[in-house]
C-alpha cells in the first residue's frame, strides 16, 4: 500500500543530485582495450569478404559495390528503392 511518507521519499529521491546529473563514464578506453574487446566477439581468422562463419545467408553479407561519384568517405547512403544501406 502507498502511504503518503513512501509517496514523498520516493519522489524526493527522484530529485536528488546523483539520479539527476548525466551519467558519464570516468574514462574513455583506449585502442588497445578496443581491440582486446573486438578479439573477444570476432571469430579467428575472420575476412568480412570471404568468410561467413555464422551461417548467414548470402544476400545478407557485406558486398563491395562501386559508389556513385559525390559520396565522401564516411557518408551513409540509403537507397529506399532497393532497401539497401551503403557506407562508403
Amino acid at each position: 500500500m502507498l502511504t503518503r511518507r513512501h509517496f514523498i521519499a520516493s519522489t524526493a529521491a527522484l530529485f536528488l543530485p546523483p539520479i539527476t546529473g548525466p551519467l558519464v563514464a570516468s574514462t574513455w578506453p583506449s585502442e588497445a582495450q578496443k581491440a582486446e574487446w573486438d578479439a573477444q566477439v570476432t571469430p579467428a581468422n575472420y575476412d568480412p569478404a570471404a568468410s561467413n562463419p555464422w551461417g548467414r545467408h548470402p544476400r545478407f553479407l557485406p558486398t563491395r559495390v562501386i559508389a556513385n561519384d559525390g559520396l565522401r568517405p564516411g557518408d551513409i547512403h540509403v537507397d529506399a528503392v532497393a532497401r539497401c544501406l551503403y557506407h562508403i
